[in-house]
């Protein structure tokens, strides 16, 4: 929408063509899958157990509501809209931890004002290490494959999944069988 000058509906049918976004886009526009990354993730980060539903979002979830005059708004303050989901720790009390999805206005020159198309960006800020940044792909066919091999990897290994919800298996095949799967091809 923002480069091309799209409606939605051209950017969503684009993004769909390109494998950015499902034949149903609900989930990746409304901002459900980026919460549950989010869940994931501060699951990870902190052992904390938030549930999807602590997500808190905005009237208008994720970037259904943005019309072309929103961006046109944001642009004339040097900003752009983004789909940020945030996590503020709460400390040692779990139940302050606040978790959101929200469309944000950022600087246009910034770091999150800079990621376009599938790229995905986390920004993790504390006091003493100040603002780490990573940066990635996160749309189409090779980022999710990447994930899928990676949870399966991670509960043949014994880890369970990053849920807590999916025990390994018992029967699982032993993790040498799946590291067949990182071998070059043509190697023994």
């Amino acid at each position: 929408m923002e480069s091309e000058g799209w409606s939605y509906e051209q950017a969503l049918g684009e993004a769909q063509k390109i494998g950015y976004a499902e034949a149903d886009p609900r989930s990746d526009v409304e901002g459900e899958d980026a919460a549950a990354k989010l869940v994931i993730l501060a699951r990870m980060a902190a052992g904390a157990w938030p549930a999807l539903a602590h997500v808190q979002f905005d009237d208008a979830p994720g970037i259904t509501g943005v019309q072309a005059s929103d961006i046109a708004a944001a642009a004339s303050r040097g900003a752009r809209l983004r789909m940020l989901a945030s996590w503020e720790n709460g400390g040692d009390d779990a139940s302050k931890d606040v978790l959101s999805v929200r469309v944000t206005e950022v600087p246009a020159d910034s770091r999150l004002g800079t990621t376009v198309g599938g790229g995905n960006l986390i920004v993790v800020s504390g006091d003493l290490i100040g603002d780490l940044t990573l940066a990635g792909a996160g749309a189409g066919p090779g980022s999710t494959a990447s994930g899928v091999i990676s949870d399966i990897l991670a509960i043949a290994g014994g880890e369970g999944s990053s849920w807590g919800e999916l025990p390994p298996a018992d029967n699982a095949p032993a993790p040498a069988w799946f590291l067949a799967a990182k071998k070059k091809r043509g190697d023994a």
